[in-house]
């Protein structure tokens, strides 16, 4: 099985990326004792192993200049650090997928992302995805391809989904936390199903399952 994880570059202006800590909210596998700059590296930590084959797929955004430059002298090093930590052999930075967004955010832009990632997701992967960078519309477009994947790819399914967040606490200091929302790309799954059946209450079904789960 390819481990694939799934990243997109960061848009803020030149000197505004920053590395953090980040808190893990719910899932403490994803806790990452080291300051970082991509999230991703969060389920990078968590989930790949030593002989793991691992894919790694970037959308950037051809427009905006400083997304190559936090490609190239910032997510770079820090894969060929955290490579070098876990001793990842089947990650090679010269094999990695760029995927190139435009600042346009419409329908056809949007469909063109949407395809080259699918086209870059086969069958017998396990896939990791960050939904914290870009524009709004991206995290859509990763959740539509990853559907597809799920769905449509043999043997691919979606193991984790992360979201870094940042929060002001009462101090006015940053504190950053780093959450698992792959349930909501699963109750998203049930919710379609249950749309499907024609089912009431799509909400209530699904709480009800989760509280049969918490109880076994």
């Amino acid at each position: 099985m390819i481990k694939t994880f799934i990243t997109v570059m960061p848009e803020q202006p030149r000197g505004n990326l920053r590395e953090t800590k980040y808190i893990a909210a719910e899932d403490e596998r994803l806790f990452y004792d080291k300051e970082i700059s991509f999230p991703i590296l969060t389920a990078m930590n968590a989930y790949a192993n030593e002989d793991d084959e691992i894919k790694i797929i970037v959308i950037t955004n051809e427009d905006l200049p400083q997304t190559e430059e936090y490609y190239k002298n910032n997510f770079i090093p820090a894969l060929e650090e955290i490579k070098a930590e876990k001793n990842l052999k089947g990650l090679d930075v010269s094999k990695i997928i760029k995927i190139e967004a435009e600042i346009s955010q419409g329908i056809v832009s949007n469909l063109k992302v949407a395809k080259a990632l699918l086209d870059k997701i086969g069958d017998n992967e396990i896939l990791h995805a960050c939904i914290t960078f870009g524009t709004k519309p991206l995290p859509i477009i990763l959740f539509m391809a990853l559907n597809y994947a799920y769905k449509v790819r043999n043997n691919t399914d979606i193991e984790t989904i992360v979201y870094g967040a940042k929060y002001w606490g009462d101090k006015k200091e940053q504190i950053d936390y780093i959450y698992d929302v792959t349930s909501l790309f699963y109750t998203n799954e049930m919710f379609m199903n249950l749309a499907n059946a024609g089912v009431e209450d799509p909400a209530g079904k699904v709480k009800a399952l989760y509280n049969i789960l918490d109880e076994e």
